[in-house]
């Protein structure tokens, strides 16, 4: 919330617009006879944006002012991003509607059964994880927005698809729903979840592991969490909102971030050293980034090691194309593979065709 401090900077900051964007707007020619409908439609609104931060002398304050005045007076990012209430951000992927939205989810179908007939051919297990959209976490904190009907449905499609096949998934929006009252999930400026949201899902896998595959989860291994330094988290999502370093006090405050390492209990010793690694997990950032210890937690609440696979910035996919492409799969395989899937990647296009699958499986994007 802005104070009434911030609020008259705003104001004087539009002051001092004024006779720039006077000098601007004589830079700019709004092409065509429908000016006027360009201005109606918020055509012109991004012309003048471009226009502004191309020809204003100190372009990255302008910059940085144009993201000011769009966040506190119109509650607006860059594309890319939703701005909620109270400080709330969340990624635009996970609001569209699409008109090829069923070809897209059912090109994902397709590629989830050619991974799991592929595994189960070299009697290796499946299970995946599937992180329920943060806007539907924190549904009460979008304001004025909402994911569209294709968006709203997805969650629970997708699971009744995958109990239809057979496929190891739990539920975590159950849970998550329940814990959010007492505990963050999620960070307000990023996409991902928090320590406390990935120690939370961790949980809920060991416990659907541990029912489903008794052979492979012995729960004989020791793992220990502790926590490290108390960091300041710059979320992702804050990239949308370039207000830094001019006027980052107008955006949304600095989130903490307290550091955790997972560790083997006597790993100093060669307690597992000539053990087998049964389990690999494969999927994005929300597993790859080490902030949030998914891995470790993961490790601590299976009572197994594991090898963890996951790459960031590449979507669930590729990295399991990557996996499965490589020497670690064919020389040592796993007894399980544990797929973190965010919801959102469901309904989002990606072409495989420059990539050589290890399977059969749809590639058009």
């Amino acid at each position: 919330m802005l104070t009434i401090i911030q609020r008259l900077g705003v104001i004087g900051f539009l002051l001092v617009m004024s006779g720039l964007g006077i000098w601007s707007l004589s830079q700019m020619t709004v092409n065509g006879s429908n000016g006027a409908n360009r201005f109606v439609d918020g055509q012109w609104r991004q012309q003048f944006e471009q226009q502004y931060t191309e020809t204003f002398p100190v372009r990255p304050f302008a910059t940085s002012l144009w993201a000011a005045i769009q966040y506190t007076l119109f509650a607006e990012g860059r594309q890319g991003v939703v701005v909620g209430s109270s400080d709330w951000l969340f990624s635009q992927e996970e609001f569209g509607g699409y008109a090829d939205f069923d070809h897209r989810l059912q090109q994902q179908y397709q590629r989830i059964l050619a991974v799991r007939d592929y595994l189960r051919v070299k009697d290796i297990d499946l299970a995946i994880l599937i992180v329920p959209a943060k806007a539907r976490v924190y549904s009460e904190y979008l304001g004025k927005h909402k994911p569209s009907d294709q968006q709203q449905a997805l969650y629970q499609q997708v699971h009744e698809f995958l109990a239809a096949q057979s496929i190891v998934a739990p539920e975590l929006l159950p849970v998550f729903i329940q814990q959010k009252v007492s505990q963050q999930l999620f960070f307000k400026t990023d996409t991902h979840w928090t320590p406390t949201g990935a120690d939370l899902a961790a949980t809920v896998m060991a416990t659907t592991a541990a029912k489903y595959f008794p052979d492979i989860h012995s729960g004989s291994q020791q793992f220990q969490t502790e926590s490290g330094e108390l960091l300041e988290h710059r979320g992702d999502l804050l990239n949308f909102i370039p207000l830094s370093p001019y006027f980052t006090a107008l955006g949304p405050g600095p989130e903490l971030l307290r550091q955790q390492q997972t560790m083997a209990q006597n790993s100093g010793s060669d307690l597992f050293s000539d053990q087998r690694v049964d389990v690999a997990l494969v999927g994005t950032s929300y597993s790859a980034n080490k902030l949030w210890n998914f891995a470790g937690y993961l490790k601590q609440h299976l009572g197994m090691d594991l090898v963890n696979y996951a790459e960031q910035g590449h979507g669930p996919m590729l990295p399991m194309i990557d996996y499965l492409e490589s020497d670690d799969f064919v020389e040592a395989p796993p007894k399980l593979v544990i797929w973190e899937f965010p919801e959102r990647y469901l309904s989002m296009p990606d072409d495989l065709s420059g990539y050589r699958l290890p399977f059969s499986m749809v590639t058009g994007g």
